[in-house]
């Protein structure tokens, strides 16, 4: 069962940060959707999830770059 998801303006264009929950509580944590639909998590700090997607992004500009620059 999807628990309360966090929305708002996203400061990382590659992917979406969210907090899901069950009722048992077994896998609760923030989240990290990413646009290719892999999901990562559960991270128990929101701090943490974001610093991931961060580097998430900063790697996938990296491989970008590299590509056009064989290009």
């Amino acid at each position: 069962m999807q628990g309360q998801v966090e929305q708002g303006p996203s400061v990382f264009p590659s992917g979406r940060i969210f907090f899901q929950s069950t009722i048992a509580g077994d896998v609760s944590g923030w989240y990290i959707s990413m646009h290719a639909g892999n999901v990562y998590g559960p991270f128990r700090e929101k701090d943490v999830a974001q610093d991931i997607l961060g580097e998430l992004g900063r790697r996938q500009m990296r491989r970008q770059q590299a590509l056009a620059e064989t290009a």
